[in-house]
């Protein structure tokens, strides 16, 4: 057993649930000074913390693996959904909103409380045109930013630019300066995107005769300019991983989609078997940032990678490799 020191105010104002909670466990939970010290049989209260502690708010993946190690207990606040995942391996605290979870040598302490509703608008989430500004910040790591500036970058409203700063500068990954504004964790931004971005929806699923999916893809766009190809292949052309892309091709095309110009270049609509998904949302927010670099035109390197972030198999290594190398360099591969 060991004794360990916190200083978290989030389990300060519980104090009396956990002492409840561990009553018979041998465990003994000590406020001092402010802290709150849990203290193992046998251990007096000036007894060496056993763990060295590292808060860590809104982390991403990155963050929990660069932090952990045998002698750390990270203390996590608001992670990301990969993050929360990574730490699993690790000796850590969790601190979602109403309760508490602790995982550490010697103690195992649960205690989870349902979060009271939030109001949607009091929360603004990253998807659609919000999901653009994120992407803005992404695309341009390193730029102070305005309300205005970033709201005419993203080609939305100083309002909807104003609630998503708001929101990034109240959880740590955009930071204020005399009214400007940079973004501090670029991973974390993309972690918490994927996850709140909403699912397209699948206008046309067909088939289409080529001889790769790269081949496929220039036949959809000579179909439709107006489009642009997204998902895993679109991640692949801008850090070639993959040696093959599988089906399906994904084509994001606006709502008035060809049909006819689509049919002529041979594609046949199927539920089974198909190797096109052509998708669409409200807005058409992936046409703000869209890509035509060499002529292959597709959407942004970084909504390239919050389409593939959460795919199991070799394209989970993909969107491994390539957040790690946007990360590195300017975004601009």
């Amino acid at each position: 057993m060991f004794t360990t020191v916190v200083n978290i105010d989030d389990l300060v104002n519980v104090v009396s649930q956990i002492r409840g909670d561990m009553q018979g466990s041998g465990l003994t939970p000590k406020l001092e000074n402010g802290f709150l010290l849990i203290l193992g049989p046998g251990s007096g209260k000036t007894a060496a913390a056993a763990l060295r502690i590292q808060r860590l708010y809104r982390p991403s993946a990155e963050d929990v693996e660069r932090e952990a190690s045998p002698d750390s207990l990270l203390v996590l606040t608001a992670p990301t959904q990969k993050a929360a995942k990574t730490a699993t391996r690790y000796n850590h605290i969790s601190l979602p909103s109403g309760g508490y979870r602790i995982t550490a040598p010697g103690v195992a302490l649960f205690k989870d409380v349902a979060a009271p509703k939030r109001p949607e608008h009091r929360r603004v989430r990253l998807r659609g045109l919000t999901g653009v500004v994120a992407e803005t910040l992404l695309l341009e790591r390193g730029k102070l930013w305005s309300v205005r500036t970033l709201a005419e970058a993203s080609e939305v409203s100083v309002a909807l630019a104003h609630r998503v700063l708001a929101r990034l500068d109240n959880e740590g990954i955009t930071n204020a300066l005399k009214g400007e504004r940079k973004l501090v964790n670029a991973q974390a931004l993309a972690e918490l995107w994927s996850q709140e971005d909403s699912k397209p929806e699948v206008i046309i699923s067909g088939y289409l005769y080529g001889s790769s999916s790269e081949a496929i893809a220039m036949k959809l766009l000579d179909a439709d300019s107006d489009a642009a190809i997204g998902g895993v292949l679109a991640a692949n052309t801008y850090h070639p991983v993959l040696t093959r892309v599988n089906a399906p091709v994904r084509l994001w095309a606006p709502k008035t989609v060809d049909t006819a110009a689509l049919h002529q270049i041979g594609l046949e609509s199927a539920d089974s078997g198909a190797n096109v998904e052509i998708v669409s949302s409200k807005g058409n927010p992936w046409r703000i940032k869209m890509n035509d670099k060499e002529g292959f035109q597709r959407v942004s390197r970084w909504r390239a990678w919050v389409e593939i972030a959460n795919i199991g198999g070799r394209t989970q290594e993909l969107a491994d490799e390539f957040i790690d190398k946007l990360l590195k360099t300017d975004g601009s591969l």
